[in-house]
């Protein structure tokens, strides 16, 4: 072999050396990391993240995306309205996981989840809801309002659900006897329903040109669930300007004192009142009973009797 052959072959195999190694470092392989087997559980209301770890090999992180497996592959809806999410979280170098957040999970939830990043799809995930369903009434205790006649006021039960309709909320008044609050088309009384996030809402009682006889105790009832007492205290306009409503903690409110002096006053007019006709009455009747008694007497009063006089008769003589 030649000095010069020799010298090419040389050449030829550095060359493909280098090459095969620049080969080498131009491919970068993603990782996706699910142990076999892996599976979660929750309950319906609660929130779970599961993860899917990811290795590779550039500064940047890859992009991970999330699918559930149905009938066919469908990729989980993570946009800003929905209540699931992703977190991107570094472990290290060229090390991460991506987290899957469920909040407020639902039955529907349930199913078989994978992660996919690059060519690289992860072992299956599988995620169980339970029907573990309870509905909460909240109501703290002591809470109670206060109203003047005639204006509005509104009460609120607060309720925690686990299904994406709403559930039914009733109100009752702690008599004698439990009364279903009269919310009917020709009532003064009405409801609102009001969502204050998912599975999360209040159910308000309204009252409209409220009167005394609103005052009492309610109470609010969703499933088997029943709130804590809320106080209701309608008072008479005092004639000061006081604001129409308002809300207080744990006292109850008292009567205007002069509404309770009207009352003292009416009281006391209708005793003196009363014992007036008793005295006439019986000054009638003792009157009556009085003249009576002296007829009685004049008719049986005693006369002495007549002596009967002696007749003049002729005497014989001596």
């Amino acid at each position: 072999m030649s000095p010069n052959v020799y010298w090419v072959m040389v050449r030829v195999c550095i060359g493909s050396v280098l090459l095969l190694t620049v080969t080498a470092d131009d491919e970068c392989f993603i990782e996706t990391k699910v142990p076999k087997g892996t599976s979660y559980e929750a309950v319906v209301g609660g929130d779970l993240e599961i993860e899917c770890k990811v290795d590779f090999c550039e500064e940047a992180p890859p992009t991970v995306d999330w699918w559930k497996r149905e009938q066919t592959d469908v990729p989980v809806n993570v946009s800003e309205g929905s209540r699931i999410k992703t977190l991107t979280e570094f472990n290290g170098s060229l090390h991460g996981r991506s987290v899957l957040i469920f909040h407020d999970i639902r039955l529907n939830d349930s199913g078989v989840y994978q992660c996919r990043s690059g060519d690289s799809n992860s072992h299956i995930i599988n995620v169980s809801v339970n029907e573990e369903c309870f509905i909460e009434t909240r109501v703290p205790k002591g809470t109670s309002y206060e109203a003047v006649v005639g204006g509005d006021l509104e009460i609120e039960c607060k309720v925690d659900f686990c299904e994406e309709a709403p559930p039914t909320v009733d109100w009752w008044k702690r008599e004698k006897t439990e009364v279903p609050v009269n919310i009917s088309e020709g009532s003064r009384i009405k409801t609102r329903w009001e969502f204050n996030g998912s599975l999360h809402g209040r159910s308000v009682l309204i009252f409209h040109d409220i009167r005394l006889k609103d005052s009492g105790v309610y109470q609010c009832e969703s499933g088997d669930s029943n709130s804590h007492n809320i106080n209701v205290s309608v008072n008479v306009d005092d004639g000061r300007g006081h604001s129409n409503v308002t809300q207080k903690n744990e006292s109850s409110i008292n009567p205007e004192p002069e509404v309770a002096l009207w009352m003292y006053m009416y009281v006391v007019a209708g005793i003196v009142l009363f014992v007036s006709i008793i005295s006439v009455v019986s000054m009638c009747w003792c009157q009556g009973e009085s003249k009576k008694e002296t007829q009685t007497e004049i008719q049986y009063v005693a006369f002495p009797a007549k002596q009967p006089i002696p007749h003049a008769g002729l005497h014989p003589s001596p």
